[in-house]
């Protein structure tokens, strides 16, 4: 035995058989039966064996191990030989060695099949990779350690093990799974949402079918775009390849087989999930909010709006179906507790309960709202703004004087007693100038009635008085145009007091700030405006608008939300025949970007940002709003047919405005005082006039 060297995995079974006696045998080659496979005439040709099985092919070797007969030998005459009482006790150690080497074969068509996954699909990937106990010297292990992409490796024995792993990279990354006992990782895949890479790609060995499907719909692994299982299939060296199917009751399908060195068909082991989601089900959550989600009572409750577009238009690019719900009542957007849990729109996301949430979504981190869900890019933009009350209009005997300011009218009155003086003094001094002008009354009259370019009969005689009246006249009839056009204008346009439109003059009056839900509080709080801060004070949440808008229909209250709804509000609840009884504030604040909300680590996400980004590069998402007003217009037409509302659109041109009583009432309160001076002047000269005396 000096001279023995340790035999091969397969020469082993045999060298063991020839030197280990079994029960009431000798290892001398006479007890062995005659004509044994293991033990030929003449000796020497059992030694020939052995070193046939030590160095020949591997296919004959492991026919002898598995103890397919020798050709070369008589069928019955080999079933006896095995059958033999002797050879019967060695048959246990050969079916062990034969075990051992079928999973030499496995371990090696594992390795050979996780280089051809690393060098096709994770070539350029950063790796990772996580064995346990049982697998942490295989031959498997020793050639993905080979790898020249190698990054981070990483025993795993319980689920905390998980959390050193290397989650936050650049760039693409790779995780290679292996493991004996997977439920360490599947009770780290349920625990939450985070250390966890949602974009990394994971090649998961060691898990059943079921397991696999377990981990695919666990917390982390549905929102996992890529997790590839290997499964050991039946025959020796071949295994199943099978991929996770976002949004999908299936959880995972099979793929193709790996057959000791090639797959069974050129199928792609990372697709591109999210290009086809093959009529998978999205559960989208909104509400009724005008112009952007809205639904027609007259038409069944059926949808339109500017969001539902947009949504329709995204469900064709990722070929889902949708499905709407609402959140619970009163909560709208939502607003966050005081154990960090959110209600409305934004808890459905929060538990999962939707996929997507869409109503003129405001895209920032308010109450640190990124932390329980996502954003896709922005497809629109808006702005806040404050609705008040309009106060109520001038009156309208005012509108004779509106033309020219005050300074204008104190101008022409000045220049109305200038030139009746220097008429006045002109004629006299001339001399042979008709004699009414020489009177201070008549020159006054004479200019007088030239500003309001009347014709006069009385001609000037002298060259200067004649100089002077003409350029009256050129100064007078510019005088007067300018007032007619301008008076026409008053006339017909109702003219609004001076009104508030700052934030400043907001922070001066005593008005309160309403609005729904926390959401603007929080926003004019974090504002770099100082008046926007100290109005958080006066700030009041409401869960309606109808509840809200009563204080700002009484006027003790200003409204605030975004532009556009404003806009919308106020043409369709607050305006009759052409007139509002609403405005919105000229300052506003805090542009917004629109966007869709997502769960937090939401799969959607890159291909919905794609999607979004053509979209609005289209113009679509302004003809969507137009479209909505366009068609909420239609409807309230509709309810009005027949009441003579002249709100309607300008593509129908612009309604002729007679000139009514209301309009000329100043031109008549002019008349009366006119005639009641007139009358007092009488009584006064009637009173003051000496008796006649004939």
């Amino acid at each position: 035995m000096g001279g023995w060297r340790p035999c091969s995995s397969r020469a082993l079974a045999l060298c063991l058989i020839l030197v280990i006696p079994s029960a009431g045998a000798t290892t001398t080659p006479e007890t062995l039966p005659k004509g044994s496979p293991f033990l030929r005439d003449p000796p020497a040709g059992g030694a020939h064996l052995l070193q046939r099985r030590s160095v020949g092919s591997h296919a004959t070797s492991l026919a002898l191990l598995q103890g397919v007969p020798d050709m070369r030998t008589p069928q019955p005459l080999q079933q006896e030989r095995m059958n033999s009482p002797a050879i019967a006790p060695h048959l246990g150690l050969l079916a062990f060695f034969r075990k051992k080497t079928q999973q030499e074969e496995e371990e090696e068509a594992l390795g050979s099949l996780l280089t051809t996954i690393v060098t096709r699909e994770l070539q350029h990937c950063s790796l990772t990779v996580a064995v346990d106990d049982g697998l942490d010297d295989s031959p498997a292990v020793r050639r993905v350690l080979q790898l020249p992409n190698l990054r981070q490796v990483l025993r795993v024995r319980t689920w905390e093990d998980y959390v050193g792993l290397l989650w936050e990279r650049s760039g693409c990354r790779g995780y290679l799974l292996l493991l004996r006992d997977p439920t360490p990782l599947l009770t780290f895949a349920d625990m939450g949402e985070d250390p966890w890479d949602f974009s990394g790609r994971y090649v998961v060995v060691g898990m059943s079918t079921e397991q696999l499907q377990q981990l695919t719909s666990s917390r982390k692994g549905r929102k996992t775009e890529h997790i590839l299982g290997l499964l050991q299939a039946g025959g020796a060296g071949e295994w199943e390849v099978l991929l996770n199917q976002l949004y999908s009751r299936s959880g995972v399908r099979r793929v193709t087989t790996w057959r000791s060195t090639t797959f069974t068909n050129d199928h792609l082991l990372f697709p591109d999930k999210m290009a086809d989601l093959q009529g998978a089900a999205l559960k989208v959550v909104t509400f009724q909010f005008a112009p952007h989600m809205m639904e027609s009572a007259s038409e069944g409750g059926q949808r339109y709006g500017r969001d539902l577009q947009l949504v329709t238009a995204l469900a064709n690019v990722l070929n889902v179906t949708l499905t709407f719900q609402l959140p619970p009542s009163g909560e709208l957007w939502g607003r966050k507790l005081v154990d960090d849990s959110w209600t409305g729109l934004v808890g459905s996301l929060a538990r999962q309960e939707a996929d997507l949430g869409v109503a003129n979504i405001f895209l920032s981190n308010n109450n640190n709202r990124r932390l329980v869900q996502d954003f896709t890019r922005f497809y629109d933009a808006d702005v806040s703004c404050f609705l008040a009350r309009k106060e109520p209009p001038l009156a309208s005997w005012q509108s004779l004087a509106l033309p020219f300011t005050l300074h204008t009218w104190l101008a022409i009155l000045a220049g109305l007693g200038l030139t009746s003086l220097a008429l006045f003094f002109i004629a006299s001094a001339s001399g042979r100038e008709v004699e009414s002008l020489q009177e201070v009354v008549s020159a006054a009259l004479y200019s007088w009635g030239i500003h309001l370019r009347v014709s006069q009969e009385r001609v000037p005689r002298g060259v200067a008085t004649q100089v002077l009246v003409l350029v009256m006249l050129v100064y007078a009839i510019i005088l007067t145009t300018g007032y007619s056009c301008n008076l026409t204008a008053y006339l017909t346009v109702v003219r609004s007091p001076p009104s508030m439109d700052t934030l400043r003059q907001l922070h001066a009056s005593s008005q309160r700030v309403l609005g729904i839900g926390p959401f603007f509080k929080v926003s004019m709080a974090s504002s770099t405006n100082i008046y926007l801060q100290e109005l958080t004070e006066r700030y009041v949440s409401h869960s309606s608008f109808q509840e809200a808008l009563v204080s700002v229909q009484d006027g003790t209250g200003v409204f605030i939300e975004s532009r556009k709804f404003l806009e919308y509000l106020m043409n369709t609840q607050f305006t009759s025949h052409g007139t509002s009884a609403m405005r919105i504030m000229k300052e506003c604040f805090a542009p917004y970007s629109i966007a869709i909300a997502l769960q937090k680590h939401s799969p959607l996400k890159p291909k919905l940002d794609q999607a979004l980004s053509w979209i609005f590069e289209s113009g679509l998402v302004r003809r969507w709003f137009l479209d909505s007003l366009m068609r909420t217009r239609q409807l309230e037409q509709r309810k009005t047919a027949g009441e003579g509302d002249s709100s309607g659109g300008g593509g129908e041109g612009v309604a002729l405005v007679p000139l009514g009583t209301q309009h000329l009432q100043g031109i008549f309160l002019a008349l009366l005082i006119g005639l009641s001076l007139s009358c007092l002047t009488l009584l006064a000269e009637l009173t003051c006039r000496p008796p006649h005396h004939p």
